[in-house]
């Protein structure tokens, strides 16, 4: 493979470090900064980057905020590998919506490392074995539910563990509308309690799209690893 560029962007100085260390041994021409939000004037800095590496700590909200508003990641000339301890819907949605080309775990090795880059170079994706697994079984064999807008920001609310009285100033309503549209939900997603409801509307992807409120894939990633 021919000399590559290689733009580093982490949230670790010590990784950071480790990583370019091991990239120039391998032949990779590499740059590397802290993320900020000033990164996304990178671009013009290094317009032509052939792989942008990007460190992800769970949690970063950070990391979110960077990946929105950076035109690297959304260019599709541009290829793109996380390198992570976590993944969590948030980076899932990366993945469907193909805004990252490949995710390798922090607990792989040098060699895979290498490799993940160069398939990624070529065009290619690569996952690790554990984000594989999570990307082919994260859908649902459960019903899809529907619900409203309202409903939606009520959900969001409750798991934020506001109270009844909390969702109605916050949404300018009633308590009893706020208990009325708890039921139905609880009605529709044929949930026991507040818990199994956040928790089948987390796996329906109905909860914010930046934070695993119930943990579903934390456990999920968690339990393959032991």
């Amino acid at each position: 493979m021919a000399t590559s560029f290689a733009l580093i962007l982490y949230q670790n100085m010590l990784f950071g470090e480790g990583l370019e260390s091991i990239l120039v041994r391998h032949d990779f021409s590499v740059r590397k900064y802290p993320i900020s939000q000033s990164n996304k004037d990178l671009i013009s800095t290094h317009p032509n980057p052939d792989i942008l590496i990007l460190e992800f700590n769970w949690p970063c909200q950070n990391l979110d905020q960077f990946i929105r508003n950076n035109e690297m990641i959304h260019d599709s000339s541009i290829k793109t590998l996380l390198v992570t301890n976590m993944v969590n819907k948030y980076i899932l949605r990366l993945i469907r919506h193909e805004k990252i080309q490949g995710i390798v775990l922090k607990c792989s090795d040098a060699e895979e490392l290498i490799f993940a880059l160069k398939q990624v170079a070529d065009d290619k994706k690569y996952y690790s074995s554990l984000v594989a697994n999570l990307i082919f079984n994260d859908s649902s064999d459960m019903e899809e539910v529907r619900i409203s807008k309202r409903e939606k920001q009520i959900l969001t609310l409750l798991a934020e563990m506001k109270t009844t009285s909390e969702i109605a100033d916050d949404l300018s309503i009633s308590p009893s509308t706020v208990k009325t549209h708890r039921r139905n939900l609880l009605q529709k997603f044929k949930a026991k309690s507040l818990l199994c409801l956040l928790r089948l509307a987390c796996r329906q992807n109905l909860l914010s799209e930046e934070t695993d409120y119930c943990g579903c894939c934390y456990k999920k990633f968690i339990g393959q690893l032991n």
